[in-house]
């Protein structure tokens, strides 16, 4: 991880910031790191760009988020709803600062709402369509990786085995279990690559630029790759879910889907889909809370979790059971010679 003093000879070199502006104290760096560490560089007080490096989960598990993520912002450079690569050596990740608010901070009337997730669906609609598939595989952009639900006997090292009983242990059981793994072998064979694929449509993820016309934009692209665009959607609307009770506007859900379909997107809603999603959510929200000691509070984002799972596999369920019934009206079939 490059030190402060490193990071604003950087920014100089890269036309950033001057070494006036540096000297004069002008230039700071805010830590805001995650998955992986991220710092900000402000001049003035407003950001000018963001540094990350590999964090700890990465390097444990063997994985170059910085590098896939620069053939993405490689393969976008242009393409507005994700932010600016800046040039350099690409140790750590450069990128340009992007206007907006997270999407958890959004808040307004229902109309309002309605229009940035409106605005949402349709970008993610633009970002699955942004490249042709030929080209970014030609680019070098990699698949998304499989979540870790798709094959559970194999955990990442970094997610390790939980304690039983934990609510972690307990979103893995689940994950281990016979329906579970019925709907995982689906998504399984499924998963090709159909479009490039954020990956982590968290709202943390998700800028508003909350003007007349809501402008979307989106950041951490270190997991995005290619793959169905059924896993974005399942990912987008596993995150309303949670927005939802935050907002208590459930028409935000029909008014995501039809700005997607607005926007030329080609994605389906899939249940099957739906129900993978909210496990590896649900360990995501429970694994942060356990980190910041409150077990209550993972238990409870757990059972939210397994709760909504357990819905889309009733869901998929049904569709099984829908498409294995012969159709209204269809003759019998019969052997040939039968009465």
């Amino acid at each position: 991880m490059t030190s402060a003093p490193g990071l604003f000879a950087a920014a100089i070199a890269r036309g950033l910031v001057s070494s006036g502006e540096v000297l004069t104290g002008r230039v700071s760096v805010t830590d805001q790191s995650r998955s992986n560490v991220v710092r900000r560089i402000d001049l003035d007080g407003r950001p000018v760009a963001f540094v990350k490096s590999r964090g700890a989960a990465a390097t444990l598990d063997g994985d170059d988020p910085i590098g896939a993520e620069v053939r993405v912002l490689t393969a976008l450079a242009g393409v507005a709803v994700v932010p600016p690569l800046i040039g350099g050596p690409h140790t750590d990740l450069w990128t340009g600062a992007v206007d907006g608010i997270p999407l958890y901070a959004v808040h307004g009337t229902a109309a309002h709402l309605v229009a940035v997730v409106r605005a949402w669906g349709s970008a993610v609609a633009g970002l699955h369509q942004a490249v042709g598939v030929d080209t970014l595989v030609a680019q070098g952009v990699p698949m998304v990786a499989r979540p870790w639900v798709l094959d559970p006997d194999r955990l990442p090292t970094s997610m390790g085995e939980p304690v039983v009983g934990s609510p972690l242990a307990v979103l893995l059981d689940a994950a281990r279990s016979a329906p579970v793994r019925a709907i995982a072998s689906e998504v399984a064979a499924g998963w090709t690559a159909d479009a490039l694929l954020h990956g982590d449509l968290g709202a943390a993820n998700v800028l508003v630029e909350d003007s007349a016309v809501p402008l979307v934009r989106f950041v951490d692209l270190e997991g995005a790759g290619l793959g169905p665009p059924e896993w974005d959607l399942a990912c987008a609307l596993d995150t309303l879910g949670g927005l939802v009770r935050q907002w208590g506007c459930p028409d935000v859900v029909p008014a995501f889907v039809a700005g997607y379909r607005a926007g030329g997107g080609r994605g389906s809603v899939d249940p099957a889909h739906l129900a993978i999603r909210a496990l590896v959510s649900g360990w995501q929200g429970a694994a942060g809370l356990l980190v910041r000691g409150d077990l209550a509070g993972a238990g409870a984002e757990a059972r939210i979790h397994l709760e909504r799972s357990r819905h889309w596999m009733v869901v998929w369920q049904r569709g099984i059971a829908r498409s294995a019934e012969p159709a209204v009206g269809a003759p019998e079939t019969r052997e040939r010679g039968a009465a």
